[in-house]
């Protein structure tokens, strides 16, 4: 394998934990609050052509959250038009989306003004949201492909199946069965295709992310570890792999620094080490490079390499952009805009006005809301991932400024939860807030 592709397989496979992903198109530390996309402009700049780009978002007047089109086009030679609707059923027992992706063609009219339907994906969900059936139609390959997805009784995926046309349709394609330890974390996996079998197992501690992930192909395996600091951040990734031709392990170090500020971890320096371990236990380093992350306008604006983002108050990306040399080559631009249901109020809720500390916690959370920002607040209701309510909590206490409470991380009878991710509700007048806290053992 050569390196340089060797290099962008791993750093694919690299968590940071919880320190931002510079380039997401979210970074608060909060929930995002109410506001939804509507527009990416793209454009490139080159010495032989000019490429401009649009996708619009268009949402349903009484669902303002719920995509009814995607439009795509772009401005060339020979032009171009995509169109992705979406469609809603509801039953007693399940509900559909239909995902329909229709490509503009002067040699068809199935569609009006000469689209043709590519492929169209029909989502089954229970009535708690749980993925059950996936059926992708490929109109143009004339192949169809579909997933089914099983559940435990605590919520979490044990087994996916897909079955691709081509081959058979009872003969499963691929085959995912996964394991959960009594705190529904992720300890194995077991991905059976008609090419591979692929084999992971996971170990955890008390983080929030796997201490290590081992995996096992049919000539190749792969070790990953995370090394966590005071902040339970991931300051140091290690990735091997090595394949059963007698080569070496092949490892890739990356330690990252971070810098704490709007209770968000930025990252400041990401150093990669490239290296190769023999049977004998030596260690040859072949690489490394240092990133460095600059930042500016009170860090909402981050340059590192060719690429700089630009974040608006909300924590919300405006802007990438990438430059060759000093020409900035590539640009794309982001439009949000906030929204509200029919039976809000036209004044959308704050988006940052509550917080959670210690976060990941032990033991004891505590929750201040601001009461600038929210009228008459009502408990704190505590839910896990499944949707069940684990806790209500009342106000504590009152400060000048804020609504206070605490919660020790038990559940209504009392019990300890388990180390997991939670979701803390509160309802105001002007709506519903959320954070979500991580709760470690």
């Amino acid at each position: 394998m050569k390196q340089s592709a060797f290099l962008l397989l791993l750093t694919l496979a690299i968590s940071l934990g919880a320190i931002v992903n510079i380039g997401d198109e979210y970074i608060g530390s909060t929930p995002m609050g109410p506001f939804r996309k509507t527009l990416e402009t793209y454009s490139y700049i080159g010495q032989d052509y000019d490429v401009v780009s649009r996708i619009c978002y268009h949402y349903d007047v009484d669902d303002p959250v719920r995509l009814v089109k995607i439009v795509y086009t772009f401005d060339e030679p020979d032009g171009g038009h995509t169109e992705t609707v979406y469609e809603y059923l509801e039953f007693d027992d399940y509900r559909q989306k239909i995902e329909s992706i229709y490509v503009f063609d002067d040699q068809w009219n199935q569609y009006p003004d000469g689209y043709l339907l590519e492929i169209q994906t029909t989502y089954k969900y229970d009535l708690q949201d749980k993925l059950l059936e996936r059926i992708m139609e490929y109109y143009r390959d004339s192949c169809s492909e579909r997933t089914v997805y099983e559940y435990d009784d605590r919520g979490n995926l044990v087994q996916e199946t897909t079955y691709v046309s081509l081959y058979s349709d009872t003969v499963p394609y691929q085959a995912i069965t996964s394991g959960y330890d009594g705190q529904n974390r992720l300890i194995y996996n077991r991905e059976i295709g008609i090419y591979e079998t692929i084999e992971t197992w996971q170990t955890w501690t008390n983080h929030s992310q796997p201490d290590s992930i081992y995996t096992l192909g049919e000539d190749w395996e792969s070790i990953q570890r995370n090394f966590f600091d005071a902040n339970e951040q991931v300051f140091h990734h290690e990735y091997c792999i090595k394949y059963w031709n007698g080569a070496p392990w092949d490892r890739l170090d990356t330690y990252y620094q971070y810098v704490t500020a709007h209770q968000i971890y930025f990252p400041t320096q990401t150093t990669t080490v490239f290296s190769r371990v023999y049977e004998d236990g030596s260690v040859e380093e072949l690489s490394n490079e240092v990133d460095n992350y600059i930042y500016s306008d009170d860090y909402h604006r981050v340059t590192f390499g060719d690429y700089t983002y630009v974040y608006d108050d909300n924590w919300l990306l405006a802007e990438r952009q990438r430059a060759y040399g000093n020409l900035v080559e590539e640009t794309i631009t982001y439009t949000w805009e906030q929204y509200a249901t029919p039976n809000d109020d036209p004044v959308a809720v704050p988006q940052v006005m509550v917080s959670a500390y210690p976060n990941p916690a032990r033991g004891m959370v505590n929750i201040s809301l601001n009461k600038s920002s929210a009228n008459a607040p009502t408990a704190a209701r505590i839910y896990n991932l499944k949707g069940q309510l684990v806790r209500s909590l009342d106000i504590s206490q009152m400060s000048s400024d804020q609504y206070l409470y605490n919660w020790d991380c038990k559940d209504q009878r009392n019990n300890a939860v388990p180390a997991g991710i939670y979701l803390i509700r509160i309802k105001t007048q002007s709506g519903e807030i959320s954070k979500k806290v991580t709760v470690l053992k």
